[in-house]
């Protein structure tokens, strides 16, 4: 760890961002991880710190009011194509309730909704949520999928994004959010995968 190499005591506080930061780049282990080992051994010397890992969890996961009304339009507005789940929160609603003044980091929280909810809902293994973006014409993108499924980075890169086979995400610009479905749709097209997205 750059701490230790810097010679830095790890303190409870110090302990504390370092595993949030773990939990949230591996999603809590879940995901694939070549370091698993060195990940586990730091994990444990996290916790004998005296951290509470749920409470770190708590903490760092923790959504206020106008996040869960997101949340509330991502779950309103899912729709299922095979195994596949997709949502979207309408611009209109988006703009309502943003305050990018007071809350730089608006809508960051909804990504507790692709966490929790893409592929784990119905028949749904992967999937993908749409979210306007401050700059109106600009939209973010998170895919998910479960583990040994699709590579939904694949499709994220075709979008000029990136990320893990897991949890991928790319940002565009379009009219539109069913111009961002057209989009979507054709990047998974173009991997090839037009018999899961046109059932």
């Amino acid at each position: 760890v750059l701490v230790e190499l810097l010679g830095y005591e790890i303190d409870r506080d110090i302990a504390e961002n370092i595993l949030a930061g773990m939990l949230s780049d591996t999603g809590n282990f879940t995901y694939p991880n070549k370091y698993l080992d060195y990940s586990l051994q730091l994990f444990k010397k996290l916790v004998d710190t005296g951290l509470i890992v749920d409470q770190v969890i708590s903490k760092f996961k923790r959504m206020n009011e106008k996040s869960l009304l997101l949340c509330g339009e991502l779950i309103k507005n899912s729709t299922f194509i095979g195994d596949i789940m997709m949502s979207h929160i309408d611009e209109e609603i988006f703009y309502s309730i943003a305050d990018f003044e007071t809350d730089p980091d608006f809508a960051y929280d909804s990504r507790i909704f692709a966490d929790n909810f893409l592929r784990l809902v119905g028949e749904s293994v992967w999937g993908f949520t749409i979210e306007p973006r401050k700059e109106r014409g600009v939209y973010k993108i998170s895919f998910r999928s479960i583990n040994g499924t699709y590579e939904v980075d694949r499709i994220a890169r075709r979008l000029g994004g990136g990320g893990h086979k897991g949890a991928a995400g790319a940002t565009v610009k379009a009219k539109s959010i069913d111009e961002v479905y057209r989009i979507v749709k054709e990047a998974i097209r173009s991997e090839g995968w037009s018999d899961l997205i046109d059932k």
